[in-house]
């Protein structure tokens, strides 16, 4: 036992030794998994002058997650590791990308062969951060201090007088001039893309509503403008879908009364609540609350980042009632790309690998969209807002990248990505898979039509953003951070 310590320390001062050198590069990054399977999707642009790419140039592109921040890269150089950076963003077209900060991340283990996480598990973002922070011990252990130094990173990197690829941060709706324009599905004008800061998991408040209240103000002044209430593990808030303790007791948690103040403090101050990792639990009491709050108050809500159980029958994956769930509290569910989300293969090393993993994302959104399309959900719907329901304005991209995942492409090609949705059909072997042959039509292409198609690219998720966001942010109190 000693001596297998003694290996582990000396391994890990060896790490934080060639980090403070500048020689462990993109090492951390590399061990956790983060990066592009081959054969890979090529990127944007390309030579062809009406190709797939120029949906990057025409359409207005958002899309609802991705962990950059977490890695220390410099996302205003060009890099080769992950997924993401300013310029890939540039050369897919990414007009809208919103930056997750995730602060607390255990080593998944199995629970009965079912993969999860657990708060009292080792903590890889521990020794990430001891490693990429030597120099700042406060975040060797802290959530808090990772997600405020994360923050600080994202304003640091995006301060104008940059690039034409640094993008504007988006602290209030007048921040985007063509809000309007891109929620109704017209082509996209050339400019500065935008970005909108995330966070992923309130991990560190585990008492007192007075407490949650002044954090949730604390990540307001800082510039945050959507919040996960979990990742990944059940907190002091509310239950998430990969707990181990949850999923071992067969009982899965949902809100806390601490949960319930958050999501009202959210819901006052204008801000997207997302329910990324939520239990089904979860889901359904957020949707409730969203549905009953005030109007005026213009409550948002996005799923930023999942899987569909119907395509992908993994534990995270969202059931169909959780999808419904979501559309019916006029939420927008990001579908991901990442091989866990969808069950395509990051071994597969095939000449059709490439054409098999765009498939299966597919799949995804023909499930949810399958879904989304029960008649009582419509009824419901219209009863409660008092217009129609349409299954096609509650589905957007949710990539997932740089979440310490396998992709098959980089940000470069999400243009590819969105024209192979336009030419995906209905047919047998589908319906099949899906096991909706007795209510599917084969042969249709639901995404083809070019106004679907801008929805899902990015336009569903700028009507969030336009409904949710305050024309000012004063601070809320003087406890600031």
């Amino acid at each position: 036992m000693l001596a297998d310590i003694s290996r582990a320390l000396a391994r890990l001062s060896l790490c934080v030794f060639l980090s403070a050198c500048g020689l462990l590069g993109p090492l951390p990054e590399r061990l956790a998994g983060n990066g592009v399977a081959e054969p890979r999707l090529a990127g944007c642009p390309d030579a062809e002058p009406s190709g797939d790419c120029e949906i990057g140039t025409t359409h207005f592109i958002a899309d609802l997650h991705t962990d950059s921040l977490l890695w220390g890269r410099d996302l205003r150089q060009r890099s080769d590791e992950g997924h993401a950076d300013f310029p890939r963003l540039r050369d897919g077209g990414v007009d809208f990308q919103v930056y997750a900060i995730p602060n607390s991340t255990p080593f998944p283990r199995e629970t009965d062969g079912v993969h999860c996480a657990s708060g009292t598990d080792f903590n890889t973002g521990d020794i990430l951060f001891l490693v990429n922070e030597t120099l700042r011990p406060g975040t060797w252990s802290s959530p808090r201090s990772r997600t405020f130094l994360q923050a600080e990173r994202f304003h640091a990197w995006t301060r104008p007088g940059g690039s034409e690829a640094v993008p504007k941060v988006i602290r209030a709706r007048g921040d985007i001039a063509e809000i309007d324009a891109w929620t109704k599905g017209l082509p996209q004008p050339a400019g500065q893309p935008y970005a909108l800061l995330a966070l992923e998991g309130l991990n560190w408040v585990h008492s007192n509503p007075n407490w949650v209240r002044r954090e949730i103000d604390a990540l307001i002044a800082a510039d945050f403008r959507m919040v996960a209430l979990t990742h990944r593990y059940s907190n002091a808030l509310a239950g998430a879908s990969e707990d181990c303790e949850d999923l071992a007791a067969g009982k899965e948690r949902g809100l806390s009364a601490l949960g319930r103040a958050a999501i009202e403090a959210l819901i006052d101050r204008g801000v997207v609540i997302d329910l990324a990792h939520a239990s089904s639990t979860s889901i359904v009491e957020v949707a409730d609350m969203v549905m009953a709050a005030d109007p005026a108050l213009r409550p948002g809500l996005v799923m930023s980042h999942g899987g569909v159980y119907r395509a992908c029958p993994l534990p995270r994956n969202l059931r169909d009632e959780d999808l419904r769930r979501i559309a019916l509290a006029d939420g927008v569910i990001g579908v991901g790309f990442w091989a866990e989300a969808t069950c395509w293969d990051p071994q597969d090393r095939s000449d059709d690998a490439v054409e098999k993993t765009l498939e299966a994302i597919e799949d995804s959104f023909f499930a949810a969209l399958a879904a989304l399309q029960e008649p009582q959900l419509a009824k419901d719907y219209e009863a409660h807002w008092g217009r129609d329901f349409d299954p096609l304005n509650h589905l957007a991209l949710g990539s997932d990248f740089d979440g310490s995942v396998k992709m098959r492409f980089d940000a470069s090609a999400l243009p590819r990505l969105l024209a192979a949705l336009k030419r995906a059909k209905w047919d047998a072997a589908r319906c099949a898979r899906l096991d909706l042959t007795d209510s599917c039509e084969t042969g249709g292409q639901p995404f083809a039509a070019d106004v679907v198609l801008r929805r899902i690219a990015g336009g569903n998720m700028a009507r969030v953003i336009a409904n949710t966001l305050r024309d000012d942010y004063s601070p809320q109190t003087a406890a600031l951070q």
